[in-house]
């Protein structure tokens, strides 16, 4: 298996099988097969040994020892009948026998105490290894199901970005070709069909609009039987899973993770708002956590009141909580004056501050976009999640570490690049959400401009006297080029010219000799 291809080692996955991996490891090491081939065929050999292993049984001695071990014990009587003194035989040989006789321990000779021996061995083994193998199905099961769940999450959240509802059941999120309402192809065919890893997965779709639309959905995942897992999860729209081991999960049980992300993405602070009071929005669109869309937009307006405008679009933009980005201001002579700004203003706001300042002149320039970044957003918190992680368990293999201080300045590197890794993608995802919040509006303010013609035009003379000294302006820039052009490339003449001068010469005598002739 390469390195390169392959971050985790065929060891790593036996330890993951065996259930000795931390459990933030075991939940990278799951995903990881699920996702790599190679990987989970590996695994799936190791687990086909335990299962060999689990099903071993000792067999029954052959029919060929069963008579040696009688006929060896028929012997034996028959010698034990005429039991020789000490003094007239050895202890290892037999009355009227010279060949040596077979040690006994407890009334049984050695191949049966270590025959017996053997046997105490695989037993010690197999209820050694049983109970961890038992274990480490457990955990790959249980790690695997809340890789499902964050998968159905996120799932979720692409059908209700695309099609404004959630989806009724599991099947609608299943593959799909093309894509559609009731088939998304947002997940596989296996956890489409609600049973995976020992687990059975029940989706239950919440309360509905008046248009008949998904607004809340369950999901439950519990284990088939107690060899599959010991735990039940439970996750809603919140995108928080929680577990429970006593009975079944629901909305008030333990959460998986407290610091657990919402997964649905962006939530701005009028929805939450309205949601805490408990009213529904009057257009019927989902009170779930929504699309996070980056709008821009531009617009220009001509107008004669230069100043009146500006003063009113600033009045306008202080009223809808935006503020100027960038302002700024250009006044030519003989050309009207213009304005350009880049605004910030609500998303949520935006509409209403652009129509009243389109009232405010003639809008010469107009145009609105978005663009839609959830999945994006939803992905880089779950690489800040898992960077967190994987800092903590460096921080504690850090706090354990008794090696040498070349290892230590390692992993104090790998600390430090992870952090430095973590804090670029929060700083990038908190740019993402404040370009969510506020739009971006590049504004652009004409002054219609009117020349005003020159009652009294310059006089002959004047002109006359303007095209002279422009005359001899031009005379003087000329010469003094040209002294400069002969100061920087006359050397290099020069040194060219006597390097030619020969070979022109000669050429120039050779030809006047042969026009001669």
């Amino acid at each position: 298996m390469n390195r390169t291809t392959h971050p985790i080692e065929p060891e790593e996955v036996m330890a993951y099988l065996d259930g000795e991996l931390a459990a933030e490891r075991a939940a990278y090491v799951a995903a990881h097969i699920d996702a790599c081939a190679e990987c989970a065929a590996v695994a799936t050999e190791l687990r086909g040994v335990s299962a060999r292993l689990a099903t071993w049984t000792v067999t029954s001695a052959p029919p060929s020892l069963n008579s040696t071990v009688e006929a060896a014990a028929s012997e034996l009587n028959r010698a034990g009948a005429t039991k020789p003194t000490r003094e007239a035989t050895s202890p290892l040989t037999t009355a009227g026998d010279d060949r040596p006789r077979r040690k006994r321990t407890f009334g049984l000779p050695q191949w049966a105490w270590g025959l017996a021996g053997g046997f105490a061995v695989l037993l010690l083994m197999f209820s050694t290894v049983m109970p961890n193998l038992l274990r480490s199905r457990i955990t790959a099961n249980e790690t695997s199901v809340v890789g499902s769940l964050q998968t159905l999450i996120t799932a979720c959240v692409q059908y209700v970005s695309a099609y404004g509802r959630y989806p009724d059941s599991l099947a609608q999120l299943g593959p799909g070709n093309p894509p559609s309402e009731n088939a998304a192809d947002l997940i596989d065919s296996v956890l489409a069909s609600g049973r995976k890893s020992g687990y059975v997965f029940t989706y239950t779709p919440g309360r509905i609009n008046s248009n008949g639309q998904v607004l809340e959905y369950e999901i439950t995942a519990e284990p088939m039987n107690r060899e599959n897992g010991t735990r039940r999860f439970f996750v809603d729209q919140s995108g928080v899973i929680r577990h429970s081991f006593d009975g079944p999960a629901n909305a008030s049980s333990v959460a998986l993770m407290q610091d657990a992300y919402p997964m649905g993405g962006y939530v701005s602070q009028e929805r939450t708002a309205s949601q805490a009071a408990g009213t529904p929005g009057q257009s019927g669109v989902l009170p779930a956590p929504g699309p996070m869309i980056i709008r821009t937009a531009l617009l220009a307006i001509l107008t004669r009141e230069f100043d009146d405008v500006r003063s009113a679009m600033e009045k306008i933009l202080s009223a809808h909580g935006g503020y100027a980005a960038q302002l700024n201001v250009n006044s030519q002579p003989g050309r009207g004056r213009l304005l350009k700004a880049t605004v910030r203003i609500p998303t949520g706001k935006v509409d209403q501050a652009l129509a009243e300042m389109k009232k405010l002149g003639r809008v010469v320039q107009e145009s609105q976009s978005g663009e839609e970044i959830t999945q994006q957003y939803v992905d880089l918190v779950a690489r800040q999640d898992n960077g967190r992680h994987i800092e903590k368990r460096l921080v504690e293999v850090l706090r354990n570490r008794t090696g040498k201080v070349k290892e230590v300045l390692e992993v104090e590197q790998e600390i430090a690049r992870v952090r430095e890794e973590i804090e670029r993608m929060e700083a990038k995802r908190k740019s993402m959400a404040a370009q969510v919040e506020y739009a971006t509006v590049s504004l652009e303010l004409r002054e219609e401009f009117e020349k005003q013609m020159e009652v009294a035009p310059p006089s002959t003379g004047t002109l006359l006297w303007n095209a002279m000294v422009d005359g001899y302006d031009s005379a003087v820039a000329t010469a003094v080029g040209l002294a400069l052009f002969l100061l920087r490339a006359g050397p290099s003449l020069l040194l060219w010219a006597a390097l030619l001068f020969f070979p022109a010469r000669f050429a120039w005598r050779r030809i006047r000799t042969s026009t001669a002739q």
